[in-house]
C-alpha cells in the first residue's frame, strides 16, 4: 500500500484500518502467502513495526491497522514513491526480502487527492517491473472521481486501467467492497495449481491423496514428469498438510 498520508487521506483510511481483519482473512481464504508493507512520505521505508510484514506476524491486524493510521503532510506523488520503495528491496536495505523469487507484486495506491508524479506512467511501470523474475506486476488504485471531495485520480486511475488492477473511489465506496476487490486481484495473480514432485515413481492405482485426513480426489499426475497437481485448491488452507500415500514402483531385481 502506497498512502498519500495527508490529513484528507489519513480520515477516510482509518475506517479501513478498522476492516484490515476483512482484508487479511479474504486474503487466506484466496490462499495467497502474503508479505505486506504500508509506505508514504513521512515513512521513507515503511510504516510498519516490522520492515514487512507476512503471514506469520504475530499481529497484522494491528500493525496494518497502526500503518494506515499514520498521518502526516503526505505527498501525492505515489508512483515515484512506489519505485523509492521496491528499491529499498536490495540486500541489507529496509524491504531486503520483501520481493521474494516467484512472487508477484501488487502495488495499490491510495489518495483523496491527484497523482502527481513527474515521469511518465511506463517509466514506473518499467521500474517496477524490472525488479521482478518471472513474476506479475498489478497496480491498483483507491482514489477519487472528482466527487465527495476526492479529486479524479489522475495518472494512479490510468496505472490500474493498464495493469488489469482495481479501480476504487476511496470517497464513497465500501471498504469491505475495496478490501474484497483488491484481494480478488491478489487471488487472481496466485491462483496457480499446488505441485509437488514424488520422491518414487508410484503405482498408479494405490496413489491417495489426504489433505488433513480426509481424501480428496481431485487432483492428476504427469508420469514423464513424475508430479502430483492438487486442482481443489479451495480444499485446503494456508498452513493445511497435504499427505501422499502410494506403492513405490521399483524394477524388479534379476
Amino acid at each position: 500500500f502506497v498512502v498519500d498520508s495527508a490529513n484528507t487521506t489519513i480520515a477516510r483510511l482509518q475506517a479501513g484500518a478498522s476492516r484490515i481483519d476483512h482484508w487479511l482473512d479474504a486474503l487466506d481464504e484466496g490462499l495467497v502467502d502474503w508479505h505486506q508493507a504500508v509506505v508514504n512520505h513521512d515513512v521513507s521505508c515503511y510504516a510498519t513495526e516490522s520492515p514487512y510484514l507476512g503471514t506469520t506476524s504475530d499481529d497484522p491486524d494491528g500493525e496494518l491497522a497502526a500503518a494506515f493510521g499514520q498521518a502526516g503532510q503526505g505527498g501525492t506523488a505515489l508512483l515515484e514513491l512506489a519505485q523509492q520503495a521496491v528499491e529499498r528491496t536490495d540486500a541489507f536495505d529496509c524491504l531486503d526480502g520483501f520481493l521474494r523469487e516467484g512472487a508477484d507484486l501488487h502495488v495499490v495506491l491510495v489518495s483523496a487527492r491527484g497523482e502527481s508524479s513527474s515521469s511518465d506512467l511506463d517509466d514506473y511501470l518499467d521500474a517496477l517491473s524490472s525488479r521482478l523474475v518471472d513474476s506479475e506486476l498489478v497496480v491498483s488504485a483507491l482514489v477519487g472521481d472528482g466527487g465527495a471531495g476526492c479529486v479524479d485520480g489522475g495518472t494512479a486511475a490510468s496505472a490500474a486501467e493498464r495493469t488489469g488492477g482495481y479501480l476504487g473511489d476511496l470517497c464513497t465506496g465500501s471498504w469491505e467492497t475495496h478490501f474484497d476487490e483488491l484481494a480478488g486481484v491478489s487471488r487472481a495473480m496466485s491462483d496457480v495449481p499446488f505441485e509437488h514432485e514424488l520422491a518414487y515413481v508410484p503405482v498408479l492405482e494405490t496413489l491417495e491423496v489426504l489433505v488433513g485426513d480426509e481424501p480428496v480426489d481431485d487432483w492428476t499426475y504427469d508420469e514423464e514428469r513424475n508430479v502430483l497437481t492438487l486442482v481443489g485448491g479451495d480444499l485446503f488452507g494456508i498452513g493445511s498438510t497435504v499427505d501422499l500415500e502410494y506403492v513405490a514402483a521399483v524394477p524388479c531385481s534379476d
